[in-house]
């Protein structure tokens, strides 16, 4: 008997982490925008989240980039892009899904640690929505 509850346990549990493990989102975005060290024009992007990797098309097929996250805590009320913006430079931050309870952060480039060493980011969400 417990190594048939062992199995509907372990089933469960991949089941559940390959669901939580891909989300797919739309979300319009309407600044550039720097994802590590590739800059995005402003537009609707399709965004895809899948095991850590983050990947951001625009819906237009023009810019695409990727980026490795780690989770990070829910920051947010609503489910938002969080951009950290330096004057006019705005770099990808996290992404969090409150209702799902997870969020994910890609971590700092150099050129954004610089701008940071001059001053505090303005945090700048974008709200989207599930594909």
């Amino acid at each position: 008997m417990k190594p048939l509850h062992f199995a509907i346990a372990l089933l469960a549990t991949v089941a559940s982490s390959l669901y939580a493990q891909t989300v797919n989102m739309r979300a319009d975005i309407p600044f550039e925008f720097r994802v590590g060290e590739k800059l995005m024009p402003a537009g609707e992007y399709l965004i895809r989240h899948t095991n850590g990797l983050l990947s951001l098309q625009e819906s237009r097929g023009s810019a695409v980039a990727m980026a490795a996250t780690h989770t990070a805590d829910v920051q947010s009320a609503k489910a938002v892009l969080q951009f950290n913006r330096y004057g006019e430079n705005y770099f990808l931050g996290t992404m969090s899904i409150p209702e799902a309870g997870v969020a994910w952060a890609l971590g700092k480039t150099p050129r954004e640690k610089e701008l940071a060493r001059r001053g505090s980011p303005i945090p700048t969400t974008v709200a989207f929505e599930s594909k």
